[in-house]
């Protein structure tokens, strides 16, 4: 059962959501300087005059300043592309910094720390790859059919085994790092308030979809879908009780459109892919993809997210998944 929600709740849940917010931008800024002086120090080792050509890149001037293909014109497997993009992913290991000194000094949020580790419900190997396979497949099914409409025309652009995997262990920390703070601290905190795992879902979801409509492209469309993507990501948390399987899946779906495919993640294109739009093809709008912010703000992809949360949440009620609540001994128990 849900309990009545309060007016010291409603601005308790404010500031949780302000909160999140402020660690966000903190994390991201900190982490942004860091790893950018990082990466452009690791890049003048390569290159002469590297230092000062990847720090103008990565902090403003973009794949440009390093002579390398800006969106909508072509792409590159050269290793230059493949630090600046690794560069760009890298950022927000920031924000994994900001939420884990939070949430170690927080007596009240500490226990939020006990769902990150294997112990935790299905944290397991097995249900990381799920994710993954999830996220892939998703994804997949979504770029295939803007290729199949006529919207988009792919071609192999090439392949570094060792640039693609730096460049996936590099969006993981970036993907992962938004399910710490929204899946993981932020969905909690909002069911310790209100005790009800469905609102939580609905809020967080919100707040996803919200930090995305700064982007390129950004649309009613595409803030409907993220709401949607961001839903299925905290299903995987909430009825699977496994962050594990939600981390995997936001690490696959980016990395499948931005990196396999070279399309726009939310708005955002990296020059480094292993295929991209074909040479003197032009992307088309299409009920499969927006050629500013990608399949994200296509209707298909809405429909392929929506299908995705229904089945899930079937799934688990086939299966009698109950969605856990750690703070159980302090609020009444969440309903599904």
């Amino acid at each position: 059962m849900n309990r009545r929600i309060s007016l010291r709740d409603i601005l308790s849940l404010a500031g949780s959501y302000l909160w999140t917010i402020a660690l966000i931008i903190a994390g991201s800024l900190v982490g942004a300087v860091l790893t950018s002086a990082l990466i452009s120090a690791l890049y003048g080792l390569m290159a002469k005059d590297g230092i000062h050509l990847m720090w103008d890149a990565l902090t403003g001037e973009g794949p440009a300043a390093l002579g390398l293909p800006v969106q909508g014109a072509g792409y590159s497997i050269s290793w230059t592309s493949i630090v600046y993009t690794a560069g760009r992913y890298l950022a927000p290991v920031g924000i994994w910094a900001a939420f884990l000194l939070y949430l170690a000094h927080s007596k009240t949020s500490r226990p939020i720390l006990g769902i990150l580790g294997p112990h935790y419900g299905s944290n397991t190997l097995r249900h990381f790859v799920l994710g993954l396979g999830l996220g892939c497949a998703l994804n997949g099914i979504c770029v295939l059919a803007a290729a199949l409409s006529g919207s988009i025309h792919l071609s192999f652009i090439g392949t570094d085994a060792l640039g693609l995997i730096l460049v996936f262990v590099c969006v993981f920390i970036q993907a992962s790092a938004e399910e710490l703070a929204v899946r993981c601290y932020l969905y909690e905190r909002t069911l310790r308030t209100c005790g009800s795992s469905t609102l939580s879902i609905v809020l967080t979801s919100a707040l996803f979809a919200l930090l995305h409509l700064t982007n390129q492209g950004a649309s009613l469309v595409s803030c409907l879908n993220i709401f949607l993507i961001g839903t299925f990501f905290c299903l995987l948390v909430a009825k699977l009780r496994s962050p594990w399987s939600a981390f995997g899946c936001h690490t696959a779906w980016n990395f499948t459109q931005a990196v396999l495919f070279g399309l726009p993640n939310s708005g955002v294109t990296t020059p480094f892919a292993l295929f991209g739009l074909a040479a003197g093809t032009a992307p088309q709008a299409g009920f499969a993809y927006d050629p500013l912010f990608g399949i994200e703000a296509s209707p298909f992809c809405g429909m392929v997210c929506a299908a995705a949360c229904v089945a899930l949440i079937f799934y688990a009620r086939s299966h009698k998944l109950v969605p856990d609540n750690i703070w159980q001994d302090k609020t009444t128990p969440s309903a599904s």
